[in-house]
């Protein structure tokens, strides 16, 4: 299980990639490919890996995705592995620098389509808001997004048939309903917190068409004596001020994650975990292009 034999089945070592992200979660990135929730996500994983139950749930999902093992009793869960292997051989992973991360990241959804699809109630229409959340992202950056199916036929093809982001490359928005789903699929419990003042600031802003910056500041102050052991942390942004339906979801554009070790920091204090970049909502801003407010937590707990 220590290699990724889905490139050709050439002998890809994972075993350095992990124990990278193992001591610095922040590192995950997917190379320009799949969803910060689901990055954010593994984050979680990382940050608390040393805690047995957690570490358990991870070796289960690699075991999924890497040796075709049943996760649990999800159905159609040992046939990940070789629809991850597929967005290889059909041109769709392309040859990814992290590839752990993507296999992993990639991995996650799809075990989420089916546990929605077959096991919560009203799990399908759970899981095409996601497509919906992901044209209403796509709306905001002036992306192009696709969910084009990945049938048998397409194995031979050397590149995607669709360009800009594709579900099959893991680009997917994640509702924070299919979030909680997920993240209690990994070990976790969450608590979602609205952050009512910087909620109530950013919807003025879109409604008067202006931009004014909001106060970051208390956000984590009541995580300063938490007994939980990271957050997830949605944000709005600038960026999206004025494009159709940036309402929805609740002007969330973005996630990003909070380590426990962050806990009771200040705004220019606290650093974030995004895409291989440790940050703070105040530099955030430099690397994604964009001034973000933070509108709501994921608190997490370990079952």
């Amino acid at each position: 299980m220590g290699k990724n034999t889905f490139l050709d089945k050439s002998d890809i070592d994972i075993t350095t990639r992990e124990s990278a992200i193992k001591g610095d979660g922040w590192k995950v990135d997917q190379n320009g490919k799949g969803n910060c929730g689901i990055a954010a996500t593994l984050m979680a994983i990382m940050d608390n890996f040393d805690d047995s139950k957690i570490e358990a749930f991870y070796d289960a999902l690699k075991a999924t995705v890497y040796d075709g093992t049943k996760f649990g009793s999800i159905t159609n869960s040992d046939k990940i592995k070789a629809r991850v292997g597929k967005r290889y051989t059909s041109g769709y992973a392309g040859t990814p620098a992290n590839n752990l991360d993507y296999d992993l990241c990639v991995g996650m959804m799809i075990l989420l389509k089916e546990h929605l699809r077959n096991h919560v109630d009203n799990g399908k229409e759970k899981w095409d808001t996601n497509l919906l959340y992901s044209h209403t992202l796509c709306n905001l950056t002036g992306d192009s997004w696709s969910s084009h199916p990945l049938k048998a036929k397409d194995v031979t093809v050397s590149a995607p048939k669709t360009g800009g982001l594709n579900s099959k490359n893991g680009d997917i928005g994640l509702t924070v309903s299919s979030m909680t789903e997920l993240l209690g699929l990994m070990g976790f419990k969450t608590t979602e917190t609205l952050i009512d003042a910087n909620l109530a600031k950013v919807k003025a802003n879109h409604e008067g068409s202006k931009w004014e910056k909001t106060d970051n500041s208390t956000v984590f102050s009541h995580l300063k004596t938490s007994s939980k052991v990271g957050a997830i942390v949605g944000v709005a942004f600038k960026g999206a001020l004025g494009k159709p339906d940036a309402n929805l979801f609740d002007y969330v554009a973005h996630w990003v994650y909070l380590p426990k070790s962050q806990f009771g920091k200040t705004l220019t204090e606290a650093i974030v975990w995004n895409w291989g970049v440790e940050t703070n909502l105040t530099d955030i801003a430099k690397v994604m292009n964009a001034e973000f407010v933070a509108v709501k937590l994921l608190e997490l707990e370990v079952k």
